[in-house]
């Protein structure tokens, strides 16, 4: 008997509503998701002024079948609390469709905390609700989605408590994103990139998919201006141009600006060969400052395992261009994150970067820009330099290191034997290094 209690004690607390095994998120076989999102129902439970929120829910539900339901913020707008938010995310659970919930500035004022609306929500079946200790806020949590086969993420729903009003003293209104969920945001974005492939499995994916004629990649620590693909667009067309151009800002994690800012492109349109004489400057050289037709990106595959690939695939993508339009404005903001490849941690991973940089230096000599070259060439030798230096001792002298050597006396030969080892050239490259923006002014700006 004292066994038999025992298994139905069990069973029966599987069957109890916070134990329910949370649903799995999946596209379906023709690859496809479905997400309806519902913002500001300001539901009142036993106001009959809130009958239409019940009725267009379930209209909605009804006519498009969702895969997910997201609620975003003010679910209730008056009290009773737990009988309000119970009837609206109910109307999901009755479906047996999952749901998740952000709260909003007016959830909490209903005369329940958010953490025990929360905990409320915890109770009801097919929630996806979720949140993240030493967070702030209650509501943050990921959802990963599936693909069709179920072998690996496909995609990646990030859900973040948007919290209610400012607590900065001075300043009213709404409150704002806090740093730490950004930093939550990025350290978890980097982990799930890593494990499906990185960057370029990303973009290549990206690739594939796209439908129309012009395509940008933006990073996921960055962000636009909200002209940036107008004003790019636009300069691309008028000029006739396969590729659009702006300068960038540089941004420290915490979005402030970084004592080192360049200038390095004016409003102009540069020839294909001209582009690749300055194809070392950064607004080039990155994917994410540039806009592109999208023939221009025909056969392109961004290299999965290794790091910086914009400069791997950059003298493709522009030998394949007529003309680069360049857009003076700093439309890109580009923020310095210290966990990132540019800037975390030194591996053998940051090899790469000779490698990269060497297909920069076979196109410039490709085209007879010798100058650019020997400017390639000794950035190389800075970049293994500094690398081995900050390489664990046992690495300094392994194949891969070996590797980068003999890539680097390769380019070496190159630049000799093409002749681009002049005075001048050498001359042009210490100013280069030594001052940047002057030397952009002197080289470009003539």
């Amino acid at each position: 008997m004292k066994q038999l209690l025992i298994i139905l004690s069990l069973v029966l607390g599987c069957l109890q509503p916070g134990y329910t095994q949370k649903p799995v998120l999946k596209f379906n076989k023709d690859g496809k998701f479905k997400i309806v999102q519902f913002t500001d129902v300001h539901y009142i439970h036993g106001n009959p002024k809130s009958a239409v929120s019940l009725e267009r829910i379930n209209e909605v539900l009804d006519a498009e079948k969702p895969d997910l339901v997201l609620f975003t913020g003010d679910v209730i707008y008056g009290q009773p609390a737990e009988e309000g938010m119970r009837t609206i995310l109910d109307l999901a659970t009755n479906r047996q469709i999952p749901f998740g919930v952000t709260f909003g500035n007016h959830d909490d004022e209903q005369g329940l905390t958010r953490t025990q609306l929360f905990d409320i929500i915890q109770t009801i079946p097919y929630n996806l609700t979720d949140s993240v200790a030493g967070v702030t806020g209650v509501t943050n949590f990921i959802l990963p989605l599936k693909s069709s086969d179920g072998k690996k993420d496909a995609a990646i729903l990030y859900c973040m408590d948007s919290h209610s009003y400012s607590q900065i003293k001075g300043i009213g209104g709404y409150d704002y994103i806090k740093f730490d969920q950004i930093r939550w945001y990025r350290e978890n974005s980097a982990k799930y990139t890593k494990q499906n492939g990185g960057v370029s499995t990303a973009r290549n994916a990206g690739l594939a998919a796209a439908q129309g004629n012009w395509i940008g990649f933006v990073d996921p620590d960055d962000f636009v201006d909200k002209t940036y693909y107008e004003k790019m667009l636009r300069a691309a067309k008028q000029t006739g141009a396969e590729l659009a151009v702006c300068n960038e800002v540089f941004m420290e994690e915490d979005g402030s600006l970084c004592d080192y800012q360049e200038q390095p492109l004016r409003t102009e349109v540069l020839s294909r060969e001209e582009a690749i004489h300055r194809i070392r400057l950064t607004p080039l050289i990155q994917a994410a400052t540039r806009l592109h037709r999208r023939d221009v990106l025909e056969g392109i595959v961004f290299p999965v395992g290794k790091n910086y690939e914009d400069a791997f695939t950059t003298p493709e993508i522009i030998e394949h261009a007529t003309a680069v339009a360049c857009i003076k404005e700093k439309l890109y903001h580009y923020r310095l994150h210290p966990a990132s490849i540019m800037h975390g941690k030194v591996t053998l991973k940051n090899l790469d970067e000779i490698d990269a940089n060497y297909g920069l230096l076979a196109c410039a000599l490709k085209y007879g820009k010798k100058d650019t070259a020997f400017l390639q060439y000794v950035l190389m030798k800075r970049m293994l330099r500094n690398t081995k230096k900050n390489l664990p001792p046992k690495q300094r002298n392994s194949e891969r290191v070996q590797q980068a050597e003999a890539c680097l006396k390769k380019a070496g030969r190159e630049v000799r034997q093409q002749g681009a080892c002049t005075l001048r050239n050498a001359a042009e490259t210490a100013l280069c290094i030594a001052n940047p923006q002057f030397y952009f002014n002197f080289k470009y700006r003539k």
